[in-house]
């Protein structure tokens, strides 16, 4: 009786996990990236480089949100199943899905260093803050990131398989008998977004503060206001990426933990109730890291004085054109009423 209300439970928890939290992230995650797709393409973000990575991360963000949160919904609240309807969607998602995560992690990486760069007091250092520079370094990143993960493409199978409640069921894994290779693929994953993105993040971020407090002690003439506008705007871009760091590091590190112990205990043999809390753990820590992809621009807002900005100009821009467009409307009937009269 206690072995059943220890399965129980957990089961439980993870199936409320997947019905509503998603939802959340769904909702929040949806709107807040477009935004941020809008807003760092205003005129005065889009060319600066460290908005270009913003802007590149929040799509990829988009496609971790719909290729894993989404998916998932629609597994639980409608019963299609997106994992195991097709052999070529299940490596097609976690394909998209791995790639989307890294890239996203990496574009702050890049955003970091050229934070850094912009901050610097060497000339040779700064070039590396440029347009050409980050258009470049993203499409190297991307190429790079899509190549590496295509052993999914070549590895993951739609696989028949006891789960932990003792029924076959279909499962989009890793090919039977690759426990090698799963290894590889989870340490690969470790490496490539959950340890060397917030290292470098870290290193990068402790740079940028340095040569910010440097900078500050340089004296910039009063009357020279639109180079005391630019350093603004840098800072509050060095706000709004540290923060990001910040937010980053605690939602990913509890992934990264988790694919340690999984892959160190793939050839243990586990009871009934640890793998129904080891279940219940995965879910809840995959979820938590999609948090990281839904409220960037949450972040975004409460940070940096000029993303707000932006933001209330395209509100107050749509709220006006809405109101004119009324206006326009309510004058067009108001004339044809008197003419209808006349």
């Amino acid at each position: 009786m206690a072995n059943s209300t220890i399965i129980t439970t957990p089961s439980s928890v993870v199936q409320q996990l997947n019905l509503y939290i998603p939802i959340v992230f769904i909702f929040l995650g949806s709107i807040g990236n477009v935004l941020n797709i809008i807003i760092f393409r205003q005129r005065s973000l889009r060319s600066l480089p460290c908005s270009i990575y913003f802007l590149s991360s929040s799509i990829a963000n988009i496609f971790v949100i719909y290729f894993s949160l989404l998916t998932r919904l629609l597994t639980q609240y409608a019963g299609i199943p997106t994992d195991t309807g097709s052999d070529t969607f299940c490596k097609t998602k976690y394909y998209i899905l791995y790639s989307s995560r890294t890239l996203s992690a990496w574009f702050i990486v890049l955003a970091a260093i050229d934070r850094y760069a912009s901050s610097s007091q060497d000339n040779r250092r700064r070039k590396f803050s440029r347009l050409s520079v980050a258009y470049s370094l993203i499409g190297i990143i991307s190429g790079f990131i899509f190549t590496n993960y295509v052993h999914i493409l070549i590895y993951f199978k739609l696989t028949m398989i006891r789960n932990q409640y003792n029924k076959i069921v279909p499962s989009c894994i890793l090919q039977a008998g690759l426990n090698i290779y799963m290894i590889f693929s989870d340490f690969f994953f470790l490496t490539w977004y959950c340890l060397l993105p917030p290292l470098l993040m870290t290193i990068f971020g402790i740079l940028t503060i340095k040569n910010v407090r440097t900078s500050q002690r340089r004296i910039v003439p009063n009357n020279n206001s639109a180079l005391q506008q630019q350093i603004k705007k840098n800072n509050q871009l060095v706000k709004m990426l540290l923060l990001q760091i910040l937010t980053f590091i605690p939602l990913t590190l509890p992934l990264a933990m988790q694919k340690i112990y999984a892959a160190l205990t793939v050839n243990s043999i586990k009871s009934v109730d640890t793998i129904a809390t080891d279940d219940l753990s995965s879910q809840t820590i995959a979820l938590l890291s999609n948090a990281y992809h839904s409220i960037n621009f949450y972040v975004y807002t409460l940070s940096a004085r000029t993303f707000r900005l932006e933001l209330l100009k395209i509100l107050h821009y749509h709220c006006c054109r809405h109101n004119n467009n009324n206006h326009h409307r309510t004058n067009t009937i108001k004339r044809e009423n008197s003419m209808k009269t006349a």
